[in-house]
C-alpha cells in the first residue's frame, strides 16, 4: 500500500482499508484509523502503548 489510509478515504477505497485494519498494529494519533504497516496511517502509535 503505497497511500496513508486518510489518502485512500477520500477516494473512497474502503476495501483498501478494511484490509489494512484486519490486522492491526497501530493506530493514528489524527483520525483514529488503525493498521498493521505504520506507513499506512499519518501519525502512527503502537496499539501496545495504549
Amino acid at each position: 500500500m503505497g497511500k496513508t489510509l486518510c489518502k485512500l478515504a477520500k477516494k473512497g477505497e474502503l476495501k483498501e482499508i478494511a484490509e489494512a485494519a484486519r490486522t492491526a498494529r497501530f493506530i493514528c494519533k489524527k483520525c483514529g484509523r488503525t493498521a498493521e504497516d505504520r506507513k499506512s496511517l499519518c501519525s502512527p502509535v503502537p496499539v501496545e502503548e495504549l
